[in-house]
C-alpha cells in the first residue's frame, strides 16, 4: 500500500508530461488565451486544447492530419495545477479556461452558423474541452448538429467495466478530492455526440479503485509513465460517439479486484456531497492563498508574468516544476 500511495502521489495528476516535449521558457510567456483566426471562409474548424506541458504549444496534435474543407485552432491556456509550486491550481485552470473555449465556439458559431465545429481535447485539454461541452450541451446557443466533442486520455471520463481492472474510469471520476484539485462526477452530454477514448493502462482516463485492485491501479500509473497515455489523434476517424476503451496488447501484470466497492470519490461524496472537500476546506484555503500567481497580484505586482519567467528560468536550469 506504501508504495501504492507513493506512485500516487509522484503521479500528483499529471506533472509529468511523458508523451510529449515540455513547451520552452519562451512559450510560457503569459499569451493570449485564443490564436487569431481567420474566419473570412467560414470553412469547419477543430478547436483543440492541448494536454500539460503543450497547452500553449499544441505540441501533441501535431500528426492530427488535415482535411480538405476544415482548419485547425488551437485554444491556449495557463495549464496549472499545483498552486504552491505553479502559478495557480487545477480547478483555478479549469474556471479560467472553460469558458474561453465556451466563449470561442459560440463565437465562432455566430460568425460562420453553417459551419461545423469539432472540439479536440487530450489529457489536461481534454478536461477542459469535456467541461467546455458540458456547457454547450445544456445550451442551445450552438445546434447539437452543429457541434461534436473527441476526448483522449479524459481525467473525467465515466465509471466503465470493460476489462479485467474491474470498475475504472478518469482520475478525477475515481479519486476523493484534494486540495485545488476537485474530483468530479460524471458530465451530462445530452444528445451532444461525443467520442472518449482510452488505453486500458492509462491511469489518467481509466484509473482502478485502488481499495479493491490496487495492483492495477499501480501498473496504470505505471503504463501511463512509459506510453499509454499516447494516442494517434484524428478528430474525424475517431469521431464516433461512445466510449472507446483500447485493450492493452501487452500481458497484465493484476487481476481482478477482491471486491466491488464505491471509489475513493464515491465513499467521500455521498449523495453527492464531497465531504473530503469540506474536510479539507481549511487545507484548501491556505493552497488558494498560496497560489503565487494571486498572491503578487494582491501587492499590485504582475504575477503570471513573474511565476511564468521563474518557471522559464528554471527548466532553463533543468528543474521541472
Amino acid at each position: 500500500m506504501r508504495r501504492l500511495l507513493t506512485a500516487a502521489a509522484a503521479l500528483a495528476f499529471f506533472v509529468t508530461s511523458p508523451g510529449y516535449p515540455p513547451p520552452g521558457a519562451t512559450q510560457l510567456a503569459a499569451l493570449p488565451a485564443v490564436q487569431p483566426s481567420n474566419e473570412s471562409d467560414c470553412s469547419n474548424v477543430v478547436f483543440m486544447t492541448d494536454g500539460y506541458r503543450a497547452a500553449t504549444t499544441g505540441a501533441s496534435f501535431a500528426a492530427v492530419p488535415a482535411r480538405a474543407g476544415w482548419h485547425t485552432e488551437l485554444i491556449r491556456y495557463d495549464d496549472s495545477i499545483i498552486g504552491v509550486i505553479q502559478p495557480h491550481t487545477l480547478d483555478w485552470t479549469v474556471d479560467h479556461a472553460v469558458p474561453v473555449v465556451v466563449q470561442r465556439v459560440r463565437s465562432f458559431h455566430a460568425a460562420c452558423p453553417q459551419a461545423h465545429i469539432t472540439l479536440l481535447g487530450y489529457s489536461f485539454g481534454a478536461l477542459i474541452a469535456g467541461d467546455a461541452a458540458e456547457e454547450l450541451a445544456h445550451s442551445d446557443d450552438v445546434p447539437h448538429r452543429r457541434l461534436n466533442v473527441v476526448l483522449f486520455g479524459d481525467p473525467r471520463r465515466p465509471l466503465s467495466r470493460k476489462g479485467i481492472e474491474g470498475w475504472a474510469g478518469g482520475y478525477l471520476t475515481v479519486m476523493a478530492s484534494t486540495p485545488g484539485i476537485t474530483a468530479s462526477a460524471p458530465r451530462d452530454f445530452g444528445d451532444l455526440q461525443v467520442s472518449e477514448n482510452c488505453n486500458q493502462n492509462d491511469v489518467i482516463c481509466n484509473a482502478a479503485n485502488p481499495l479493491t485492485n490496487p495492483a492495477a491501479f499501480r501498473a496504470e500509473v505505471d503504463g501511463y509513465l512509459h506510453g499509454a497515455h499516447y494516442y494517434p489523434m484524428d478528430p474525424w476517424r475517431d469521431a464516433a460517439a461512445g466510449d472507446h476503451y483500447v485493450a492493452a496488447t501487452s500481458p497484465l501484470s493484476y487481476g481482478a479486484p477482491i471486491a466491488d466497492l464505491p471509489t475513493p470519490r464515491e465513499l467521500t461524496q455521498p449523495a453527492g456531497i464531497d465531504v473530503a472537500g469540506i474536510l479539507e476546506w481549511p487545507l484548501s484555503y491556505v493552497v488558494n492563498r498560496l497560489d503565487w500567481s494571486e498572491g503578487l497580484n494582491r501587492f499590485g505586482l504582475p504575477g503570471d508574468a513573474l511565476i511564468h519567467e521563474f518557471i522559464g528560468w528554471s527548466e532553463r536550469a533543468g528543474v521541472q516544476l
